[in-house]
Formats: C-alpha cells, sequence, structure tokens
C-alpha cells in the first residue's frame, strides 16, 4: 500500500508543482495576451500529454504488480495444499501404526480369559 500511495503522491505532487509553475511563467512573462493564452494551450497539452503517459505508466506497473501477487498466492496456495495433504497423511500412518499398539485392559482380559 505504500507504494501505490507515494506513486499519488508524486503524480499529485508532479500535476500541482508543474501548474504553479506554468501560471507564474505565464504572468510573469512579458507579451500579449493572445501570446499568453496560446502558451496557456500548448502548455496544458502538454501538461496533460505527461499526466498520461504517467498514469499509463504506473497502470502497467500495478498490472504486473498484481500479476506477480497473483502468482505469489497461486505457489503458496499449491504449498498449503501440499502440507495439508502430508499432514493428513502422515496423521493417517501414526494412527495405523498406533491401532493394533492400543488394546483396551478389558478386551486384553477377554482374550486371555478365553
Amino acid at each position: 500500500m505504500d507504494d501505490r500511495g507515494s506513486v499519488w503522491t508524486l503524480l499529485i505532487g508532479l500535476l500541482a508543482g508543474g501548474v504553479v509553475g506554468a501560471v507564474v511563467a505565464f504572468l510573469l512573462a512579458p507579451q500579449s495576451g493572445a501570446e499568453t493564452r496560446e502558451q496557456i494551450r500548448e502548455k496544458g497539452a502538454e501538461l496533460g500529454n505527461r499526466v498520461a503517459e504517467v498514469y499509463a505508466r504506473a497502470e502497467t506497473e500495478a498490472e504486473s504488480a498484481l500479476g506477480d501477487l497473483r502468482t505469489t498466492i497461486d505457489k503458496l496456495a499449491t504449498q498449503v495444499d501440499e502440507m495439508i495433504a502430508q499432514g493428513k497423511a502422515r496423521l493417517q500412518g501414526d494412527e495405523q501404526s498406533l491401532a493394533p499398539a492400543y488394546v483396551p485392559e478389558e478386551e486384553s482380559a477377554v482374550r486371555v480369559s478365553i
């Protein structure tokens, strides 16, 4: 979760920094209003393209991380299933090895008396 938060924090920081920088640059630039509006449109389009690129990259990385996570979960689930099967087999083996050794006293007394 920390990685996802840091990516969004970075994106928001980049976006806010870009907007603030662009506004300050345009307000202090010595040019006409028409030129400034044209530059604002161009810079806005550039910023939109950059945001789209960063978003696409983040989406690709998130999908990759999700795929890796699914693979890891599948491997762990398989290992747990194998461990459960081994435990069951071991318990069944213990039951079989203990069964002949256990004879209740009442049964042994009956056997002896016959």
